[in-house]
């Protein structure tokens, strides 16, 4: 994962079911979408860890939490780009490296 890299996956996913009328998006459409980006990237994905709870609003933006099988940490930032329907399209905005693995 290398901060900076030019990031421009998109992806339309649909909602999930949730209380009350409110819109919130697929956990596992969010993991694949990082998936797809690092393995764009040549990269395989120990663990990716988004938030369950991300209500479908245009324009805002939430982070994923990736751990690599060499050991590497990172953080994605998903932006909610388009909310139409029961689709939403998401683009992955921001990768920032959070550490390395001790281990050589």
């Amino acid at each position: 994962m290398r901060a900076g890299v030019a990031v421009a996956l998109v992806a339309i996913v649909a909602f999930a079911a949730a209380g009350c009328g409110t819109k919130t998006l697929d956990q596992s459409d969010e993991v694949n979408l990082v998936n797809k980006q690092l393995s764009s990237q040549k990269l395989d994905a120990k663990s990716v860890d988004c938030p369950s709870d991300v209500e479908a609003t245009e324009g805002d933006t939430f982070k994923c939490d990736v751990t690599l099988t060499n050991g590497n940490t990172g953080t994605y930032t998903i932006k909610i780009t388009n909310v139409s329907g029961d689709n939403a399209s998401l683009q992955i905005v921001d990768a920032t490296s959070t550490g390395k693995s001790s281990s050589k």
